[in-house]
C-alpha cells in the first residue's frame, strides 16, 4: 500500500494513471512511472511499513553531506533493493489488481500549492538593521528561486538587500525557514538541510505552515514576503495540527 503527495509528476501504475493524496495498493511486481511535471518539483512517497533501513539518529533520512542515513548515507542509484517494514493487515484481501482507494486526505490539511506563492514570514532578529528601502523591497519584491538551491536552502535573486551597516555578528541559531542575507545580498531560505548555526544577519523566518509552499516552487519560479505577526503564525499551527490531528483520528477509525 502506498500513498503519493506533493508536486504531480504525473505518476502512475504499469501504464494506469494513480491520484495523488490516495492510498494506492499495489501488487507485487508492478512498476511506479512518474512522467511530465505538471505542478510543483517534489512528489513524496509513502509505502506502507516504512522503508527498513538502519536508523541513524533515531531517523530513517538520508543525509547526503554527511555521509549518514539511508544507504550507506548515499543517494539511491539503479540496481538498489529497498525492503520495507511490517505493513497493515486491513489490505491484503485487495485484489491482484492497482486498487485505488475511494477516499484520502482532504483539501483542508493538503498545502495550497502554487507556482509563484506569496510565503508569510515573521521578522527576523535583525530586521532592523537593514535600510529602509531593503525592509520596503522585502515586502513588495518578487525574488527568483535560483538553480543554486537544494534541501539545504533556496538561494534568491534579483532583489538584493543591504544592512544599514555593516554587521559583525557571533554565529547565532538558525532554523527551517530562517531567511539569511549574506554580503552579496540575496537571501537564502534555510531548509531540511540546514546547518544549525549561521552569521549572517537574519531579515525574517518563514512560518511552519508555508514551509511546504516553497518546496514546491522550481527554479527560475518567484517568492513573494508578506508579514504576519508571531501570534498569527502560532495560530496557523495549531489550526494546521488540529486538522492533521483530527485527520489522524479519522484514519484510525477507519482501520479498525
Amino acid at each position: 500500500m502506498i500513498a503519493l503527495a506533493g508536486g504531480d509528476l504525473s505518476p502512475s501504475i504499469d501504464g494506469m494513471a494513480i491520484p495523488l493524496w490516495r492510498p494506492v495498493y499495489v501488487p507485487a511486481g508492478s512498476t511506479l512511472n512518474f512522467g511530465r511535471v505538471l505542478s510543483g518539483c517534489r512528489a513524496y512517497l509513502a509505502i506502507s511499513g516504512g522503508i527498513a533501513v538502519p536508523k541513524a539518529m533515531g531517523s530513517s533520512s538520508t543525509y547526503l553531506r554527511a555521509g549518514i542515513g539511508g544507504v550507506h548515507g548515499r543517494a539511491l542509484e539503479a540496481g538498489d533493493v529497498l525492503e520495507t517494514g511490517e505493513s497493515v493487515e486491513w489490505f491484503k484481501t485487495c485484489s491482484d489488481k492497482t486498487v485505488v482507494m475511494p477516499w484520502g486526505a482532504g483539501h483542508s490539511i493538503r498545502p495550497a500549492y502554487q507556482e509563484n506563492p506569496v510565503i508569510r514570514v515573521v521578522r527576523g532578529p535583525e530586521f532592523d538593521k537593514f535600510i529602509a528601502e531593503s525592509k520596503q523591497r522585502l515586502w513588495t519584491e518578487p525574488f527568483r528561486v535560483t538553480t543554486q538551491s537544494d534541501r539545504m536552502g533556496y538561494r534568491l535573486a534579483d532583489v538584493p538587500l543591504a544592512v544599514a551597516a555593516p554587521v559583525e555578528m557571533i554565529s547565532s541559531a538558525v532554523s527551517m525557514g530562517t531567511i539569511q542575507i549574506p554580503p552579496e545580498g540575496n537571501p537564502i531560505v534555510l531548509l531540511a538541510d540546514r546547518q544549525t548555526v549561521g552569521g549572517y544577519p537574519r531579515i525574517a523566518h518563514v512560518i511552519s505552515v508555508d514551509l511546504p509552499l516553497i518546496a514546491q516552487v522550481r527554479p527560475g519560479g518567484c517568492i513573494r514576503f508578506t508579514e504576519v505577526t508571531q501570534e498569527e503564525a502560532q495560530e496557523l499551527y495549531v489550526k494546521r495540527e488540529q486538522e492533521i490531528a483530527q485527520f489522524r483520528q479519522g484514519l484510525s477509525l477507519r482501520m479498525r
